[in-house]
């Protein structure tokens, strides 16, 4: 759990989960209300991953003395490794189609009423198969390539053009025979 910060007044804590396997986490209690689903889809070329979770009633129990509302928001935050091709997040506000947040997290939401009550969430998400670290550490090989060629490039013409100059110069230096 990382430590609680405020914002606009109101007091916040993040609980931070990591597993290996993400369909383990049914039999953890503190987020066994949810299912999961993970699994790979090739069709051709193409290879997905498609991640689906269930995320069902609360176990009951009374929290005891809080000074909740029912208005505060329960997010659920997915930091995903590779390019989303589908998600079915919805914007809290007005139940739109929502959007990645800096292009590959995703984060559903729900009223803190609605939690309690055992509203579900489906969450499902495809994405490729193949890593944005991946296909990072490509890029950047070729962009480190294109910079040595380029490189290379500058400087073999660089020099390719000194030496017809050092070549121009002797000749019109050189002596001249005489004619007798």
């Amino acid at each position: 759990m990382n430590r609680p910060w405020r914002r606009h007044g109101r007091r916040f804590v993040q609980v931070v989960l990591r597993q290996d396997d993400v369909r383990r986490f049914a039999g953890c209690p503190p987020v066994a209300w949810s299912s999961y689903s993970f699994e790979r889809r090739e069709d051709g070329e193409r290879a997905e991953i498609h991640y689906v979770q269930e995320v069902g009633p609360p176990d009951a129990g009374d929290p005891g003395p809080v000074n909740w509302t029912g208005e505060e928001v329960v997010g659920f935050k997915l930091h995903l490794p590779s390019r989303i091709l589908y998600h079915n997040v919805r914007r809290l506000e007005d139940g739109l189609p929502g959007n990645a947040e800096r292009g590959n997290i995703l984060a559903w939401e729900q009223w803190l009423e609605d939690r309690r009550a055992g509203t579900p969430i489906r969450m499902e998400v495809r994405m490729d198969a193949q890593s944005i670290l991946y296909r990072t550490l490509w890029l950047f090989a070729g962009a480190f390539a294109a910079a040595v060629l380029t490189l290379a490039s500058a400087t073999w013409f660089v020099l390719r053009r000194a030496r017809r100059r050092i070549a121009a110069s002797r000749q019109a230096v050189a002596p001249r025979p005489r004619s007798t």
